[in-house]
C-alpha cells in the first residue's frame, strides 16, 4: 500500500476535463502481488548467467535494433550488437525490414564490419561468397568446388523482425510469438495515439557503464530512490510517494503525474483541490505548446495525456516514456562482459506529419567515465544519468563481497523489479531467487 498523504494518479484521472478521450489503459490498475523478493546476488556478475541470457534471453527475445529512420533508405544496414551476437538490420521495402546473423555460412567471417548505405549484396571479404540483401543467395566463388553445398546455403539465416512505434525489433527464434502478442494490449493502446512514428530521433548518446545491465536498468524501474539519490527532483515532485506501479506481462509502467510538491515525508502536504488545479494548469500549458507541433490534433488529448510523466519498461531492456516525455533508453550487456555495460538514452521529438524529418541523429559514445553532463543535448536528463551512474559501479562492486549474498526488493515500490527477475528466472530457467 502506498503511503498516506500522497495525491494519488487516480484522483487526477477521475477529475480529467475530457474523461471520454481517455483511453481505458489509463484507468487500469495492475499492482504486481507478492513480495518481498530474495534474488542471488551472482545473477549480477557470475559468467554462467551472463552465458545463460545469451541462450535463452538474448536468442529468443523480442529486443529494439534500431529506429527506422536510422536506415531511411531501401538496402540501408546497420550492425546491432547483443552481448556476443550480432546481426544485420537491413531495410528491404518502404516499411520491410530483415535482420541476419553477421557471419558467412562458409568459414564464419563477419559479413559487415560495419552499418552501410544503399547495398545490393553483402559479399563476404574473405572468399566472396554473397547473398543478396533478402538473404538470399547471390554467388558461392569457385562453386565448382562445393559440389551439393548450394541449397545449404541458399538462403541466410534470418530473426525475425517487427516494426512499432518507428523502431525495428528482431528476435532471433524463428518459433517466437508475435511482437504484438509479446509487448500486450495495454502497451500498444497507452502509445497508440502518440504515434512515436511520427517522432525524429533528435539526439542518441551512450555510454559504458561500470556494472552489470541489469544493475543500471534497475536504477530506472523505481521512484524510490529518488529521495537520496536525486534530491533536486522533490522540490518539484514531492517524495515521488504517488507514483503507481503496473505490471501488465511483459511490459510495465510507473505512473507519475508531477502536478505538486506534496511530500509526506518531509511533511509538506498540498491539498487535492490545489494539485488538481497546478494539474489542469500544466495540462494547458502543454497543450498550446503541442498546437504549434500537431496542430488541431491537440484536441484529441485528454488532460492526463497532456500530463503524463510515465517511465515504461518492455521485458528485457527497452524503456520508452509514456505520453509527450521525449525519452528512451535501451540497456545492453558489453559484448561478453558481464561486469559491464552500455547505457543509452535518445530523445524522440514530435513533428508535424506534413513536414519531412530531419536525420535521424546518430549515436555519440561517451568516453567510459565521461560525466553525461559533457552531452549537452541531454540537458537536465545528464544531471539524473551522472547521479545514477555514481551508485550503480557502487552497488556492483558492493554485490562482490554482500553478506548474506542476496538482494531484497519490497512489496511496492520496487515491484517491477521483482516482476523482471521473475520473468528473467522463468526464462533462464532459474528456481525462485537462484
Amino acid at each position: 500500500m502506498r503511503s498516506s498523504g500522497h495525491v494519488p494518479i487516480e484522483y487526477f484521472i477521475e477529475n480529467d476535463r475530457k474523461p471520454d478521450l481517455l483511453p481505458e489503459v489509463y484507468k487500469k490498475s495492475a499492482p504486481y502481488c507478492g513480495g518481498p523478493k530474495k534474488v542471488n546476488v551472482a545473477r549480477f556478475f557470475e559468467k554462467k548467467y551472463h552465458d545463460l541470457e545469451v541462450e535463452r534471453l538474448w536468442k529468443k527475445v523480442w529486443q529494439m535494433a534500431c529506429r527506422e529512420d536510422d536506415i531511411p533508405e531501401v538496402g540501408d544496414y546497420l550492425l546491432y550488437q547483443i552481448a556476443n551476437l550480432e546481426f544485420i538490420v537491413v531495410r528491404t521495402g518502404e516499411h520491410e525490414f530483415k535482420a541476419f546473423p553477421n557471419a558467412c555460412l562458409h568459414r564464419g567471417r563477419r559479413l559487415c564490419n560495419h552499418g552501410g548505405k544503399k547495398a545490393g549484396v553483402f559479399r563476404c571479404p574473405y572468399h566472396g561468397w554473397s547473398w543478396n540483401t533478402d538473404g538470399t543467395l547471390k554467388e558461392i566463388t569457385a562453386e565448382w568446388d562445393f559440389p551439393g553445398v548450394r541449397d545449404e546455403v541458399a538462403r541466410l539465416p534470418e530473426a525475425k523482425t517487427a516494426a512499432w512505434g518507428g523502431f525495428v525489433f528482431i528476435n532471433p527464434d524463428p518459433q517466437a510469438i508475435s511482437f504484438e502478442d509479446f509487448a500486450g494490449p495495454e502497451m500498444l493502446e497507452h502509445y497508440k495515439k502518440f504515434k512515436l512514428e511520427n517522432r525524429y530521433k533528435q539526439v542518441h548518446v551512450g555510454r559504458v557503464i561500470r556494472a552489470n545491465w541489469k544493475l543500471v536498468e534497475e536504477a530506472f524501474l523505481e521512484a524510490y530512490h529518488s529521495i537520496a539519490t536525486h534530491p533536486q527532483l522533490l522540490l518539484s515532485g514531492g517524495d515521488l510517494t504517488d507514483t503507481r506501479y503496473d505490471v501488465f506481462g511483459n511490459w510495465a509502467r510507473l505512473g507519475h503525474i508531477n502536478a505538486s510538491g506534496s511530500s509526506p515525508l518531509r511533511g509538506i502536504l498540498i491539498s487535492q483541490e490545489q494539485s488538481l488545479e497546478i494539474f489542469r494548469m500544466m495540462a494547458d500549458f502543454n497543450k498550446r505548446y503541442l498546437s504549434s507541433l500537431i496542430g488541431d490534433e491537440v484536441e484529441q488529448f485528454s488532460d492526463a495525456e497532456l500530463v503524463e510523466q510515465t517511465f515504461n519498461n518492455l521485458f528485457p531492456n527497452f524503456s520508452p516514456w509514456g505520453g509527450w516525455a521525449r525519452i528512451v533508453y535501451r540497456f545492453r550487456p558489453n559484448g561478453d562482459n558481464p561486469d559491464e555495460c552500455i547505457m543509452e538514452a535518445m530523445l524522440l521529438a514530435p513533428w508535424p506529419e506534413d513536414k519531412p524529418k530531419p536525420p535521424a541523429a546518430k549515436l555519440r559514445m561517451l568516453g567510459r567515465d565521461e560525466p553525461w553532463v559533457t552531452a549537452e543535448e541531454l540537458g537536465t536528463l545528464a544531471r539524473i544519468f551522472d547521479q545514477d551512474c555514481g551508485n550503480v559501479p557502487d552497488v556492483h562492486l558492493g554485490l562482490k563481497t554482500k553478506e548474506p549474498p542476496y538482494v531484497i526488493y519490497s512489496a511496492y515500490q520496487e515491484s517491477i523489479i521483482r516482476a523482471f527477475h521473475d520473468t528473467y528466472e522463468r526464462m533462464l530457467g532459474l528456481a525462485e531467487g537462484e
